[in-house]
């Protein structure tokens, strides 16, 4: 599985909550102005953490990006990769 980039805000290395909102507005600017795509979530209390690549919608570079799915959806792809899929043996992509 491929790894993206990650940047993780914590709390506890700012004085107050709002730097560390400051610091992030920065950096999500940052990347958007530089063609990247992120998702962002709330892992904990104060604890932010983006996960970033190129954006393969403005020049393809071969990045992962993100895409949303419905757990059937996701069950579907995992009943694919199963090693015992017959379906797969032939496959021009084998880990699809």
């Amino acid at each position: 599985m491929h790894k993206v980039n990650e940047m993780v805000f914590t709390a506890d290395r700012y004085e107050t909550v709002d730097e560390m909102w400051e610091d992030i507005k920065r950096f999500i600017k940052l990347l958007l102005s530089n063609d990247y795509t992120m998702v962002i979530r709330d892992d904990d209390v104060d604890i932010i953490v983006i996960e970033y690549e190129h954006n393969e919608l403005v020049e393809p570079w071969g990045c992962a990006n993100p895409h949303w799915l419905t757990e059937e959806e996701a069950y579907s792809i995992e009943q694919l990769n199963k090693p015992d899929n017959k379906e797969n043996e032939d496959s021009e992509f084998p880990f699809l």
